[in-house]
């Protein structure tokens, strides 16, 4: 059976992260949506160590602009796992709702905060352990610096409050390029500790991918990651993670 740590580490890595995260990264965005327009995001995640086997499909993020420098997403999902010489399981997963504010920007600077909120959809989940009853806040700060030359790079900066766990710090920096008018590739690190365990349970991953816009009306997302360096046992430790997507807007 997956170890308590791993539950968590999986919990921070999906859910306590930015849920209007630059999709296929994990780490935040400071791009609005224009005033009364909308994005839906229809994805499959994997998250592969030798302990346990968690997925989530479908994962599904509403966004909705409210202002200039506002909008509101809410993301639902249904996640399963395999734990190791176990039965398969699935459920709801839980739910998302996040409020990102960008207080800062010019023509190459933004910075926004996004404070989201991630609770348990349902107690049958919690139950079987394909979630966690953990209750998270998770508060971020993301700041965004876009060259002429096509490409950006992106910081962000975390606290997570949790119901039943150790708070985390969480830390991320990701850099995109436009390869060309359809094609855009993407590289991230990304890394979260737990605040009573410093350097037990600290694990930092890598990630890249990619979006490619068929259209005006939707996109392909695509990512693959791995771990770079984890306190985590053997067993525990991030083997591969998959993203794999459709955004419509």
């Amino acid at each position: 059976m997956p170890t308590a740590k791993v539950k968590i580490t999986f919990i921070l890595t999906f859910f306590a992260c930015p849920v209007i995260a630059q999709l296929p990264l994990q780490i935040g965005n400071t791009d609005i949506l224009d005033p009364g327009d909308s994005e839906i995001i229809v994805a499959y995640i994997d998250d592969d160590r030798q302990s346990n086997d968690s997925y989530i499909l479908p994962y599904a993020e509403i966004s909705y602009g409210l202002t200039n420098n506002t909008q509101t997403t809410l993301s639902l999902s249904r996640a399963g796992n395999k734990p190791f010489k176990s039965k398969h399981k699935s459920d709801f997963g839980p739910i998302n709702v996040e409020y990102l504010y960008r207080f800062f920007d010019n023509e190459q600077i933004s910075i926004a905060t996004g404070p989201n909120y991630s609770f348990p959809l349902n107690k049958s989940s919690q139950r079987r352990a394909i979630t966690s009853p953990t209750r998270l806040l998770n508060i971020p700060l993301v700041a965004t610096y876009s060259s002429e030359q096509g490409w950006y790079i992106t910081g962000e900066a975390s606290y997570t409050f949790t119901s039943s766990s150790s708070n985390a710090l969480g830390y991320a920096l990701a850099s995109g390029y436009q390869f060309s008018n359809a094609l855009t590739l993407l590289a991230e690190i990304n890394g979260s500790q737990s605040i009573d365990s410093y350097n037990e349970d600290r694990e930092i991953n890598w990630r890249f991918g990619g979006i490619y816009e068929v259209s005006n009306d939707y996109s392909l997302l695509f990512g693959i990651g791995g771990n770079l360096e984890s306190e985590l046992i053997d067993v525990d430790q991030l083997h591969r993670e998959i993203f794999l997507g459709i955004q419509f807007n």
